[in-house]
């Protein structure tokens, strides 16, 4: 790559710019000189807030008009003359859906529709790891209550989550019958993975691939999270095991994007992933701009990208609504306390104060739809660019088309 070519200033358009992961790339975007806008479907994102952000525009909700998203992406990339179109949480899904309705000049970073849900299915995920010779956890899917039942009454400790989810809602470790049955819609609509239970702590890895190759790497235990799968709190900790099975998993597949996993470390060592998350998820916390990570997201990092060794990060809201009375009912105030002194937030910044009050308003937006919909606050935060595996892609516009 030329260095004066890789130096070169982009306009960089992310979307999912309500999550703090998004705040977090585009002040490193920023940082780097490029020239960062936002797409949104909410009204209120917590990036629009954000000084490193140029421009801020409204699009449809891509789960509701998918048509229109397509639209409103494609007339963005063309009015404001975008390169790059990085999309982050879970619209990463739709971006993909409508790739061939945007215009062939901007670079979108993300993989193709079918490979993507495959890793998003939380049992064709399984699947093609094992039959790439990968160690897994044995999983099934599920269709009937009946098959479920005989699951647990019958088999080892299980886990049981939806085959489409996000931050761990709805999933079961463990559970008693009466927990996996009472109230639970189970069909071929909406079908769950039986996953066996693994004994060990939970790790997680945040990745940026190029054509199979490993740009950019982090590691972090999930020592404090909302919920049973949101991380709140974050530290690099190299895992051999685990950075050599993202490596094959990578390479086997070709990947190219961002890419995520939990895993299960057993006592023995031994890492076994249990979920994928093909978007960005928080370990992007844990570069800092002299790391180098939008280096990696734009194709233009050569050797492997690593986080400053010493740097934690936090979202310090996350650490008092939900790490602070977990901190309390397990009885390790001590370690939730030294957490929270040694870990930087990841909204507050001094020379960008805004996003730190302007995130009020964005929780506020996001507490009235969990009302609205009799949703958590997880949930809601994800309602209207959620995707659970329906759909196809979207043609190309033939001659004439917008």
């Amino acid at each position: 790559m030329n260095e004066a070519a890789a130096d070169a200033p982009r306009r960089v358009l992310l979307t999912g710019a309500r999550a703090p992961v998004t705040l977090e790339l585009a002040r490193l975007f920023a940082a780097r000189g490029h020239e960062v806008c936002i797409a949104e479907s909410v009204r209120q994102p917590i990036c629009r807030f954000s000084r490193a952000v140029r421009r801020t525009f409204r699009v449809p909700a891509p789960n509701h008009d998918l048509e229109g998203f397509a639209d409103a992406l494609a007339r963005i990339i063309t009015k404001y003359r975008i390169d790059v179109l990085l999309p982050t949480c879970e619209e990463t899904f739709h971006v993909a859906r409508i790739r061939a309705r945007l215009p062939d000049r901007c670079r979108v970073v993300c993989e193709e529709l079918p490979k993507l849900r495959q890793l998003h299915s939380k049992y064709a995920f399984i699947e093609l790891a094992r039959s790439l010779g990968l160690p897994a956890p044995a999983t099934r899917r599920e269709t009937s209550r009946a098959a479920l039942e005989e699951d647990i009454v019958s088999r080892d400790p299980i886990v049981l989550k939806r085959e489409f989810s996000r931050f761990g809602c709805g999933t079961l470790v463990r559970p008693t019958r009466r927990e996996a049955l009472d109230g639970l819609e189970v069909s071929e609509d909406v079908p769950w993975v039986v996953q066996e239970f693994i004994e060990g702590a939970q790790l997680c890895t945040y990745s940026v691939a190029n054509a199979g190759k490993v740009v950019a790497h982090a590691c972090y235990p999930a020592d404090w999270t909302a919920g049973q799968g949101a991380t709140v709190s974050f530290a690099h900790a190299e895992h051999r095991a685990a950075e050599r099975w993202v490596e094959r998993f990578v390479e086997a597949t070709g990947y190219t994007g961002q890419i995520a996993f939990d895993f299960i470390v057993r006592p023995d060592d031994v890492a076994l992933p249990i979920d994928c998350n093909p978007r960005a998820t928080s370990g992007a916390h844990l570069f800092r701009p002299g790391d180098g990570l939008c280096d990696a997201l734009l194709g233009e990092a050569e050797d492997r990208i690593t986080p400053t060794p010493s740097h934690r990060a936090m979202i310090a809201l996350g650490m008092l609504l939900y790490g602070l009375p977990t901190a309390i009912l397990q009885l390790r105030l001590g370690a939730w306390l030294r957490e929270f002194l040694a870990a930087r937030d990841v909204i507050f910044r001094w020379r960008d104060l805004a996003p730190a009050f302007g995130q009020l308003i964005s929780y506020l937006e996001v507490g009235v739809i969990a009302l609205r919909a009799d949703a958590s606050l997880l949930e809601a935060s994800t309602l209207d660019i959620e995707w659970n595996g329906e759909g196809e892609a979207l043609a190309p516009l033939g001659p004439g088309g917008a």
